[in-house]
């Protein structure tokens, strides 16, 4: 039995691999260092801070005057300090490897660690359904689904390092018959999930316990032993940097927020304010929205082949299924309770919503039962080479059905690198305008001004406002947003700003916004 017949599989993987991970970076090749959300921004700028002067962190002395005004969404103002306003993994990991590659490298990180993950996780899918067609199935069904395949082109966010991780942690656990490397590299890539991020892990660890617990069999306790030790030690320093950086060592960026008052990312204060849908009914209807109808053909196939997988199982496929049911519940519930309003339109349902990348291991377990439902479908047909034609039929199917999504909608990876464009011609503009010094006030612009000038969000606020006198005392002064029509000029200068002492006067139009300059009355009667 000659290589060609036994890893086909391995070849067709490794050729669609490929395509994944050039597609995948859409939002890598020929573009600026420009990002399209406030977490991706943040995250890459406390990137080059770590790989700068290995801290992740900025120095804004201002904010000791300023009672901490001075800062973008997902960024925290912590005494003269600016400190990741989410989790410290993708900044601090990230930072020090973008040591070894270069910053311009490692924007191409996510996409390879999706790359070797599917194939870890096909390895771990024929250890437990038996199959080899079944694995390559599985691992395609994560591949292309497009809740992975679209945060996999996101470089700068967590989740799709976060899964593959906790996947690398499994494979090297299954590897390890002994208390070797694998083992200590299981264990570091579970503390790494940890790291990306904290607060998934009131299920990975119970859910680790408990399936060693079952998989005892299969498992080298030595190595087991190994594998956790070498995590807790990993997890060390997160503790400490948790505690310096915000307070407690399970505090993150999110919990210090909500401290604090200010939202981070594109979850406006409504999420901190009234954080949760009340009842069941809220929790069925993003269930229904972002986990079924967004990809219907994923999650009524995935179904499908549970129900067939009740038919024929093993011990090891019950263990399997079992913990996929509790982790779904779990991640459904603690998920859907929360009310996220990623997109000024609440009412557009869209593959960029947070459900969607926080379900993410939701979408890779029920992989298996896509695999399944094609398999065992296309095995109606009871001949072999038909079988293996209808069961690349319908894979390949199933690929096509995600490429709108992942590339089309209106948050699609097509439109996103356009608005990339236009942010980076904006950002030169702006950045050409105004002094290196200057404080820019904005609505959403400090997703790509910042770091390179210093940001308050947002213009309509009434701390924004009472901040403005002091603000010009110590910079110059400039906001960027929305075109105002004469008459709301009119109001700001006779009547707003008048009364602080302040001018606000057009400098210039960028595209559909416009900059301002903010000005003391004192200093135009003086000149």
């Amino acid at each position: 039995m000659g290589f060609k017949k036994q890893r086909w599989d391995l070849i067709a993987l490794s050729i669609l691999g490929l395509a994944f991970f050039v597609s995948s970076n859409i939002l890598n090749l020929n573009l600026p260092w420009v990002f399209n959300s406030p977490d991706e921004n943040a995250n890459a700028a406390f990137i080059a801070a770590v790989h700068d002067h290995l801290a992740p962190s900025f120095y804004e002395p201002l904010n000791l005057e300023l009672r901490g005004i001075l800062h973008p969404r997902s960024v925290i103002a912590s005494g003269s300090m600016l400190v990741p306003g989410g989790f410290l993994g993708l900044p601090v990991i990230y930072g020090f490897l973008s040591q070894l590659t270069g910053l311009d490298l490692i924007r191409y990180l996510t996409p390879f660690l999706a790359v070797a993950a599917v194939f870890a996780w096909r390895s771990i899918v024929e250890q437990i359904f038996g199959s080899r067609r079944v694995a390559l199935i599985a691992a395609l069904a994560v591949m292309f689904h497009p809740a992975f395949w679209y945060w996999t082109g996101r470089p700068f966010m967590p989740n799709i390092p976060f899964v593959a991780c906790l996947i690398f942690a499994g494979y090297f656990l299954l590897k390890a018959k002994k208390p070797n490397g694998f083992a200590i590299l299981s264990g570091l890539c579970l503390a790494a999930a940890i790291w990306f991020r904290l607060v998934e892990a009131v299920w990975i660890v119970p859910s680790a316990i408990a399936l060693v617990a079952l998989g005892r069999k299969r498992l080298d306790p030595g190595a087991v032993a190994v594998c956790f030790v070498t995590a807790l030690i990993a997890i060390v320093p997160l503790v400490f940097l948790n505690q310096h950086l915000y307070g407690s060592p399970l505090a993150t960026g999110y919990t210090k927020s909500a401290e604090t008052g200010f939202a981070t990312g594109e979850v406006i204060t409504e999420v901190i304010q009234q954080p949760f849908q009340p009842g069941v009914k809220g929790v069925l209807r993003h269930i229904w929205y972002y986990g079924v109808m967004l990809f219907p053909w994923m999650s009524l196939a995935a179904v499908a082949g549970f129900v067939f997988s009740l038919i024929k199982r093993t011990r090891t496929e019950v263990i399997y299924a079992t913990f996929t049911v509790a982790i779904i519940l779990w991640l459904f519930i603690f998920y859907g309770l929360w009310l996220f309003r990623d997109n000024p339109d609440p009412a557009l349902l869209t593959i960029g919503g947070s459900y969607v990348r926080y379900w993410l291991p939701v979408f890779i377990l029920i992989s298996p039962y896509v695999a399944l439902f094609i398999v065992r479908g296309a095995e109606v047909l009871r001949h072999k080479a038909l079988s293996l034609v209808l069961a690349t039929i319908l894979s390949f199917m199933m690929v096509l059905a995600s490429v709108h999504p992942v590339f089309y909608a209106p948050d699609g990876l097509l439109h996103v690198r356009q608005n990339l464009f236009a942010f980076a011609v904006t950002r030169g503009v702006v950045l050409e305008a105004t002094e290196k010094d200057a404080i820019i006030i904005v609505d959403r612009a400090d997703k790509f001004l910042w770091p390179d000038r210093r940001v308050v969000h947002p213009l309509r606020s009434d701390e924004t406002y009472a901040a403005m006198p002091y603000l010009v005392e110590f910079a110059p002064l400039y906001y960027f947003g929305i075109t105002f029509p004469q008459t709301d000029v009119d109001y700001l200068n006779n009547v707003k700003l008048k009364d602080l002492g302040l001018r606000i006067d057009f400098i210039k139009e960028v595209g559909e916004e416009s900059l301002y300059r903010l000005t003391p009355l004192d200093l135009i009667k003086n000149n």
